[in-house]
């Protein structure tokens, strides 16, 4: 198949916490030169900032937001890299978003902390992504 198709290729997966830690979203200018395998090499190398102290909930080190933005930037250079080594100056449309799934997850065995609710949950992820747009 040449050019945009009609009928999108649709495939599901059951998110499982904790293993599933991101989620790369993006064009097919990413994916034209790029495996899955290498996008996501390139982004979990990216992902968490030696700078930033965040601590997951078993004291390991959890991607921050700053982290995500900064992957996000790597893979998206990396796919331009690609192109113009395989194209020229010649490039598709290059769009990425990169979700921290774990942000996302509740934090262990608080018994005593309340479930948020999905939309609780995407109004922090939005906000996340408004404040990393600002410059915040």
């Amino acid at each position: 198949h040449i050019g945009v198709l009609a009928t999108p290729v649709v495939t599901t997966h059951v998110l499982q916490s904790p293993q599933d830690e991101i989620l790369i979203l993006a064009t097919d200018g990413v994916w034209e030169f790029m495996s899955s395998q290498e996008a996501v090499d390139i982004v979990t190398s990216h992902l968490h900032n030696d700078e930033d102290d965040n601590k997951d909930a078993s004291g390991g080190e959890a991607p921050s937001v700053g982290g995500a933005a900064r992957a996000c930037q790597a893979l998206i250079e990396a796919a331009a890299n690609k192109w113009h080594k395989e194209e020229g100056d010649y490039r598709d449309d290059i769009t990425a978003l990169v979700i921290c799934l774990q942000q996302l997850w509740d934090s262990g065995d608080n018994s005593d902390k309340k479930t948020e609710s999905p939309n609780v949950k995407r109004q922090k992820v939005e906000k996340a992504q408004g404040d990393t747009e600002k410059g915040e």
